[in-house]
């Protein structure tokens, strides 16, 4: 398999978290299931259209994952003389995981180097159906922090700041505005801008970090596409 690039990696996460939200069986990953959307993908990974546009086709060669609906053409052949072999197309509106990209996407969260976990083993967000994977910790200590991103930006900015404050970064007034001003972004759904705030919110903590505030940012940002 080729080295996934960032992108790569941030998609096949997201479409692993999906995967676990939706409590499908290993069977799904063969037999294929509908998965988020492309919008929501690009939403929910903070890329553009183009970056995503070649990542999943590099995904898709690699057979991490697929995307749909298919469809069949060149099944009517009106010229009975001509012989034309049907093949199946993908509309690409929706990707989903293969259990090679499954086996992937848990790969990338473990191989994160171990310096850098921090005695936070699980992080529970709610808002709608939404569990991360554990967080590796490497000690014996067990925390849950529940985090409720139904009950305002208030209580989601102070969510984020604690996070930040327990991976041992001091929280200053300039990051408290910075923190305040990416839950507007993401309650807008305005994801580049959300990625773009959160990339200075978050530079100096460790990566298992990075990694649950950008799933709390997801969440907002998707809350704000699913509304009616």
């Amino acid at each position: 398999m080729a080295k996934l690039n960032h992108t790569e990696k941030l998609i096949l996460q997201f479409l692993k978290e999906d995967f676990s939200t939706k409590n499908l069986g290993a069977n799904s990953l063969s037999d294929g299931y509908d998965g988020p959307s492309m919008e929501l993908i690009q939403q929910g990974t903070g890329t553009d259209k183009v970056d995503l546009d070649i990542a999943i086709e590099s995904l898709e060669k690699q057979r991490l994952i697929k995307t749909g609906p298919t469809r069949v053409v060149g099944d009517n052949n009106p010229t009975p003389a001509v012989i034309m072999i049907p093949f199946i197309v993908s509309d690409k509106e929706y990707a989903y995981l293969t259990k090679q990209g499954y086996t992937s996407a848990k790969e990338i969260e473990v191989t994160r180097p171990k310096s850098t976990y921090r005695p936070q083993n699980q992080t529970i967000i709610y808002g709608g159906k939404f569990t991360n994977s554990p967080i590796a910790s490497g000690s014996s200590v067990n925390q849950q922090q529940q985090i409720n991103t139904s009950n305002g930006s208030d209580e989601t900015v102070q969510s984020l700041l604690n996070l930040i404050k327990d991976d041992g970064v001091t929280v200053t007034s300039k990051k408290e505005k910075e923190i305040t001003e990416l839950v507007q972004a993401a309650e807008s759904g305005d994801s580049l801008k959300s990625k773009n705030i959160f990339q200075k919110a978050f530079d100096s903590v460790s990566d298992n970090v990075q990694k649950v505030g950008w799933q709390i940012v997801t969440k907002l940002i998707m809350q704000q596409l699913e509304q009616p």
